[in-house]
């Protein structure tokens, strides 16, 4: 007779997820909430994304572009959506890293962080710096800022 496995002693059964980091793509569109501060060429990456995927699967269903767009700024994961999100997301990515602009309430996104910029900040604030120390990062990023003391 076989002793019975105790339950760390049990292999995980199904296939390893694949992770995907959308770190910058979050940074970049955090605060975004509606298609229309989107570019044309960014919202054309959603719906294409979501036709695909169905059209791919013979699948009847869609899914609301604007229900995507937050899927993407969010961290959910059901299959269907998912699989959309992921292709959204690497779609938008590429944008982003061909230097299109993907925001329309900026052409070229000045405003906000980019995420190099984001990452160094949020390190310096998971390090604890004092507020003198976090004002130095905010000037390295941005020396046109002038602080007074």
């Amino acid at each position: 007779m076989t002793k019975k496995k105790e339950a760390h002693e049990l292999k995980k059964r199904g296939r390893n997820p694949k992770v995907h980091d959308n770190a910058v793509l979050q940074d970049h569109l955090r605060g975004v909430r509606y298609l229309n501060q989107l570019t044309d060429e960014a919202r054309r990456v959603i719906s294409n994304s979501v036709k695909s995927y169905f059209e791919k699967n013979n699948k009847r269903k869609t899914f609301a572009n604007k229900n995507m767009l937050l899927l993407v700024t969010s961290t959910s994961s059901v299959r269907d959506y998912k699989m959309v999100t992921i292709a959204i997301c690497e779609g938008l990515n590429e944008l982003l890293n061909s230097g299109k602009p993907i925001r329309s309430d900026t052409p070229e996104g000045a405003q906000y962080l980019t995420g190099e910029e984001a990452y160094q900040l949020r390190e310096a604030i998971d390090a604890g710096y004092s507020k003198a120390d976090l004002l130095k990062v905010i000037a390295s990023i941005y020396p046109e800022l002038k602080h007074s003391k």
